[in-house]
């Protein structure tokens, strides 16, 4: 799995803002047919240096996607952030990018299989006595790291 969080700014370069109704309809007409399965946007302020030297700050969108990480995920993302630049005029959406593990609920991996390392990551972290996990436990099923 990955996970990519995408930083939409929402100042365009020749003033005013990409308005409320402007982004859901880039949400929902953009981002959502290329991943339909889910993703988390948050509204926060961000501050940036651009091109032309000044640090500006304003409005933005945290978009975290997490999806197989294959060549039609990368090319939907790449196409998000472009289609983002296009519309709205912007110099740029920033894009990190991480390899992840991830699972829905306690039990569960990303594709809902049963995880049978959960029993075996309580044993360990209670004969530690601490909150810490075993991950590559978790992450290979059989400890090495």
């Amino acid at each position: 799995m990955v996970r990519d969080v995408l930083y939409f700014g929402r100042n365009r370069p020749t003033g005013g803002t990409v308005s409320d109704a402007e982004w859901q309809a880039f949400l929902n007409e953009v981002v959502t047919p290329r991943f339909p399965a889910g993703l988390t946007v948050i509204s926060a302020t961000g501050q940036w240096r651009g091109q032309s030297g000044s640090v500006e700050q304003e409005q933005s969108e945290i978009m975290t996607l997490f999806h197989a990480g294959d060549q039609a995920a990368r090319r939907g993302v790449a196409e998000v952030m472009a289609e983002y630049k296009r519309r709205f005029q912007q110099e740029a959406v920033l894009r990190e990018r991480t390899p992840t593990c991830t699972r829905f609920g306690a039990g569960e991996t990303h594709e809902g299989t049963p995880n049978p390392h959960d029993d075996a990551n309580r044993a360990a972290v209670k004969a530690r006595g601490s909150e810490e996990l075993d991950l590559a436990a978790w992450r290979y099923g059989d400890g090495r790291s």
